[in-house]
């Protein structure tokens, strides 16, 4: 999916109520993924508060192939939870494509989590680590292109 075409996909399902004067366009309301913060409840009561788009939190991509259990604990959304991206922690592109083909059903865009500064994360290599790391973050974007087609957003 082309992401200026899901992007005006968002914008044409809000609201046609709120125009900044200011910038003269609509702004689009995005709650960025928060450790801990970020499921479903609370992406919920944000899209009460008109949030357009919302992330889950980082779900680690190699526990979530693996476990259903981590499956079932990390990641859950329904029909009022839309868009949703979901956002993976990894540094491995086939962990991270088979995770994707897990939610393409469930979630209308992939983020690879690119920016996480916490010590546990930079030391197993993911999060900012993998910003000294561009060769591996293109190999990983391109497994993703491969396998779904879904937008891919990198934070």
């Amino acid at each position: 999916m082309d992401p200026d075409h899901f992007l005006s996909k968002v914008l044409q399902q809000r609201p046609k109520t709120e125009n900044h004067d200011r910038y003269k366009v609509p702004f689009v309301k995005i709650v960025a993924p928060m450790v801990r913060y970020s499921k479903l409840p609370f992406r919920l009561l944000c899209r009460r508060w008109g949030a357009d788009l919302t992330f889950t939190p980082m779900i680690i991509a190699e526990g979530f192939n693996r476990s259903a259990h981590a499956r079932d604990s990390d990641f859950s959304t329904n029909l009022d939870d839309q868009p949703v991206v979901v956002q993976f922690g990894t540094n491995n592109p086939v962990e991270l494509g088979m995770a994707a083909e897990k939610v393409v059903k469930y979630v209308q865009g992939i983020d690879l989590n690119c920016g996480c500064p916490q010590r546990w994360a930079m030391k197993d290599g993911i999060g900012a680590s993998l910003i000294r790391r561009p060769d591996l973050v293109s190999d990983m974007v391109k497994e993703v292109r491969k396998r779904v087609d879904l937008p891919m957003s990198i934070k």
